[in-house]
């Protein structure tokens, strides 16, 4: 029994020393209370800080990846753009030289044929200046005196006839070609006729 009576002591002692450690007073128990909620609380304010801080970093990394993926994204247009403005300027190149080749070739078909028209009209006015200012002396001649008649006369026989007179010929057009004959003893015996094959 002496057993019993000292583990009823010690827990009878055990028991004292709890209560007593649990029992504090009601301030110190506040202060502890108040200490704990202010360590608390500045913890708290230091993560919301920090947190703060790390979205703002965030915030301003997102902004600086945004504007680099734009910049990345322009340039790249730029890079895909480029050939079709060169590709465009060149199509307009390609363009005026077609142009210009549609004029030069209308003027290589219109030149000949201004060439030849001013050619035909100077050739007519070449023509009938002669005959015109002929016909205009032949009136005038007849019209004023009588024996002018002759002289007209004997200037239109000399303007029509085939061998003129008084006129020479080369004068008035291009030498006449005569038509010589060649006599078969000129040609060479081994000559080949003029229709034989070659």
């Amino acid at each position: 029994m002496a057993r019993r009576p000292l583990s009823f002591l010690w827990l009878l002692v055990l028991a004292l020393l709890i209560s007593a450690g649990c029992h504090r007073p009601e301030e110190q128990h506040d202060a502890r209370l108040d200490a704990a909620n202010q360590a608390a609380l500045q913890a708290q304010k230091q993560q919301n800080q920090l947190v703060a801080a790390q979205s703002q970093a965030l915030a301003e990394n997102s902004r600086r990846i945004t504007a680099a993926a734009e910049a990345v994204l322009a340039r790249e247009h730029d890079i895909r753009d480029q050939p079709n403005q060169q590709q465009a300027q060149v199509d307009n190149g390609r363009k005026e030289l077609e142009k210009e080749r549609q004029v030069l070739a209308l003027q290589r078909f219109r030149d000949p044929l201004i060439a030849a028209a001013v050619q035909s009209v100077g050739l007519w006015f070449a023509c009938t200046t002669p005959l015109l200012i002929g016909v205009y002396v032949l009136r005038l001649m007849l019209v004023q005196q009588p024996e002018h008649a002759a002289l007209a006369d004997l200037l239109v026989s000399e303007l029509v006839s085939d061998q003129p007179k008084l006129l020479p010929a080369a004068a008035f057009g291009p030498p006449r070609l005569g038509h010589r004959e060649t006599s078969p003893e000129l040609l060479p015996d081994d000559a080949p006729p003029d229709d034989a094959p070659f």
